[in-house]
Order: structure tokens, then C-alpha cells, then sequence
């Protein structure tokens, strides 16, 4: 059924786009491959896989991506090393996630916030606003109203699982916001229990942690500092038995 599939889809590739276009995409995929491979024959059983789900508690995620130093162009799925994680900045901070506190939270209007009066004095000087595609103050309202209708959906239908926000995972097994800051904001407002998430990059240090839960058969088989990540979320696929720990 795969092979139908991909076949299905190179078809409507080519029609659509021409062959370059499909031998750009089929390189693409092939590079994919051999990089999961890759990163199977390093880290074993503890490889990241791209397709695979997270389950995350809001309250759990504490920090954004501070995304200029990650390394220039890393591989999708990567395991990174330096210092990119330590830039990671607090999550309930600046004018965007505490305007959407001030809005969905406290029930402000949308010019009585901080985001709204900072991003208009940006679209007025010119300059561009986080998060905020456009330039007109009048897009900016539309994307406003957008916003308005993602918390309502939130509250009246829960969560879409089917649409898992990225997260970058530190050293530490510090959850980083990569992409979904709006939803994983307001998530946090609504008090929702639990979201998904697709992990894109993961500290080097924190991938031996990972292949050390991959071999172990219950955490009496851990190294006793690497016990109290036993309920991290990157770490549940691996069905590691509490035991006894005393």
C-alpha cells in the first residue's frame, strides 16, 4: 500500500510540476532515508523517529527555541550538540504571549494589549511584526480575528491531535516551542491536559539519555542520575519499569 502511495504521489507530481520537480522531491526523500538510517546505526533502538507522536502537558513546556543559533541549515530530525540550547528563551515571555494572556486570559480587548499596541507601532514604523506575515494594520486585525477563532476552537473541540505542534528537546530534556507558540500559549490558558508534539532536534546530550532508557529494562538498570527523567515525555515509548527504587 506504501508503494502505491508514493507511486500515487510521484504521479501527481510530475503532472503537476514536471520531472525537475519530481527528481527534486525523490532526492529529497532518499536523503531522508539514508539520514534515519544513519541515525539508527549510531543510537540503536534510541534513534529519533520523525513520524513519531509526542504526548505533552502544556505546563510541561517552559521555554521557546531561540532559532539563530541553531546551527546553520541542520538535518531534519537532528541530534545536535553545542551550546543552541542554553539560548532558550522562558516561554511566557514578550509582547506576543502576553498579549495572548491579556486577551484570552484576563478578557481584554485586542488594543488594550501589549501585543497590540507594540505590533501596530512596528506595522506604522515599517518594521515587521513577530509571528505576523503581513505589513497593513488592516491584515493585522484579520490575523487578530484569526486568532480569536483558534481559542474558541481549542475550547469548544479540544486539541487536534492530527495537527502535533514542534518541539526542540535540550541537554537537560528541556521542551523548547520550535513551531505552535499560539496554540501551545493558549493551550496553557485553557488548562487543556494534553497536546502532541513531533520532536524536530535533540541535544546530543540528551540522545544518551535517550539510548540509555533504549537499553535498559527498568530503571534499576540507570545510572542513578538519569532516574528522574523516568516521566519525560521523549522517554515513554521505551516502557521502562519503575521498580524499586529505594
Amino acid at each position: 500500500m506504501k508503494l502505491v502511495n508514493k507511486a500515487t504521489t510521484a504521479k501527481r507530481v510530475y503532472n503537476n510540476h514536471g520531472i525537475l520537480e519530481l527528481l527534486r522531491q525523490t532526492a529529497m526523500f532518499l536523503r531522508g532515508i539514508g539520514h534515519n538510517k544513519k541515525l539508527q546505526f549510531i543510537h540503536g533502538e534510541g534513534a529519533p523517529n520523525p513520524n513519531k507522536i509526542i504526548y505533552v502537558s502544556p505546563s510541561q513546556i517552559k521555554y521557546g527555541t531561540a532559532k539563530e543559533y541553531l546551527p546553520r541549515l541542520p538535518p531534519n530530525n537532528g541530534v545536535l550538540d553545542g551550546e543552541w540550547d542554553l539560548h532558550k528563551r522562558p516561554f511566557l515571555t514578550g509582547p506576543l504571549t502576553n498579549g495572548l494572556y491579556e486577551r484570552f486570559d484576563a478578557e481584554e480587548d485586542w488594543d488594550d494589549t501589549i501585543y497590540y499596541t507594540t505590533a501596530i507601532d512596528r506595522l506604522r514604523r515599517g518594521e515587521q511584526v513577530n509571528r505576523f506575515p503581513g505589513t497593513t494594520e488592516e491584515e493585522f486585525m484579520e490575523y487578530l480575528d484569526s486568532l480569536d477563532a483558534l481559542f474558541e476552537s481549542l475550547r469548544s473541540e479540544g486539541f487536534n491531535f492530527g495537527y502535533p505542534i514542534e518541539l526542540n528537546i535540550g541537554r537537560s530534556g528541556e521542551l523548547m516551542v520550535h513551531h505552535g507558540n499560539h496554540r501551545t500559549t493558549m493551550s496553557k490558558i485553557l488548562d487543556i491536559d494534553e497536546i502532541s508534539a513531533k520532536v524536530l532536534y535533540r541535544h546530543e546530550k540528551w540522545q544518551t539519555i535517550r539510548n540509555a532508557y533504549a537499553e535498559a529494562n527498568s530503571v534499576l538498570d540507570l545510572p542513578l542520575e538519569l532516574r528522574k527523567y523516568i516521566d519525560h515525555p521523549d522517554l515513554a515509548e521505551f516502557n521502562i519499569v519503575e521498580g524499586n527504587i529505594a
